[in-house]
């Protein structure tokens, strides 16, 4: 991961932009930039994109006890009983809880949100569809600011290749994690649109973080 240490109170020392220390980001990144209303840093422009490495799928789940079998079923029965329908999430202060609620943003319908301490206790506890929604959790690679386009190229090309050495597909595959690959250009964009999705929702939950 990219070595950022404190130095005084607010301030960061970076190390050099030459390849030699890199950041592992994922969607979290992308939500800072709107979420909290000061940081140190610029979670956009203080970063330059690599490569996106791979993603993990979330899944939707339902209790057996609730009266929806598919999708559409789904998003019908809170429209009809707004406010009486819960959904859990990882925990505040994760990406978690915005998945659900762009999933309510762009349905239409209304949930209530219920947080627990970690996926696996919602999981146990819970023992067609909207058009253009996905939610999975992604990770790729950043180098800092001002990496020279040669350093970047370099290392987008080995970030790429990496996944088909046996090691990295093995971790790949035991951690469910789907190999993407994405030119440092693909990341930059995906990471801009990334930032302004979760924008919307951070909006409309109030979740800011001041």
């Amino acid at each position: 991961m990219l070595r950022l240490r404190a130095w005084k109170k607010h301030r960061l020392r970076v190390c050099a932009a030459d390849g030699s220390a890199l950041l592992l980001s994922s969607q979290t990144n992308a939500l800072s930039a709107t979420r909290y209303a000061k940081l140190p840093f610029n979670p956009v422009g203080d970063f330059a994109a690599v490569s996106v490495l791979g993603r993990e799928p979330g899944v939707l789940m339902v209790n057996p006890a609730f009266p929806a079998r598919s999708v559409a079923e789904l998003i019908a029965y809170p429209r009809q009983n707004p406010g009486r329908v819960d959904d859990a999430s990882s925990g505040n202060g994760s990406g978690g809880p915005l998945f659900p609620a762009l999933f309510n943003s762009m349905a239409g319908m209304r949930m209530n949100h219920a947080p627990y301490r970690g996926s696996a206790q919602a999981t146990t506890d819970l023992v067609a569809g909207v058009a253009g929604y996905s939610a999975y959790v992604w990770m790729g690679l950043m180098a800092p600011r001002n990496t020279p386009p040669a350093v970047i190229a370099s290392l987008n090309r080995e970030s790429v290749a990496a996944p088909a050495a046996p090691n990295v597909r093995g971790y790949f595959d035991n951690a469910a994690i789907e190999p993407v690959g994405s030119t440092a250009a693909q990341f930059g964009s995906f990471f801009r649109e990334e930032k302004d999705r979760r924008a919307v929702i951070v909006r409309e939950t109030g979740a800011r973080t001041d």
